[in-house]
C-alpha cells in the first residue's frame, strides 16, 4: 500500500476512465483520480467491477476532503 493518510468508503461503482473512477457515495457522484487511490482499494481505474457493484474505495484523505466526502 502507498504510504499516505487514507480514508475508506463503501461506494457504488459507476464508471472508470484510464485516469479516474466515478463512484456514488451517500447519494452523490464523485470522480476520484486513480493516482489518489490506494493499491488496497477494490475500486480503481481498470477494475473489473460492473456498474452498480458495491465495493471498498480507499483513497488519500486530502482528495476525500477536497471532494466533500468527509
Amino acid at each position: 500500500m502507498r504510504s499516505w493518510d487514507v480514508e475508506e468508503f463503501e461506494v457504488t461503482y459507476l464508471h472508470h476512465t484510464p485516469q479516474a473512477v466515478l463512484v456514488e457515495y451517500e447519494g452523490k457522484e464523485y470522480w476520484i483520480p486513480d493516482k489518489a487511490i490506494s493499491t488496497d482499494s477494490e475500486v480503481y481505474a481498470g477494475c473489473s467491477l460492473s456498474r452498480g457493484d458495491k465495493a471498498k474505495l480507499i483513497c488519500q484523505e486530502w482528495i476525500a476532503k477536497e471532494k466533500g466526502m468527509i
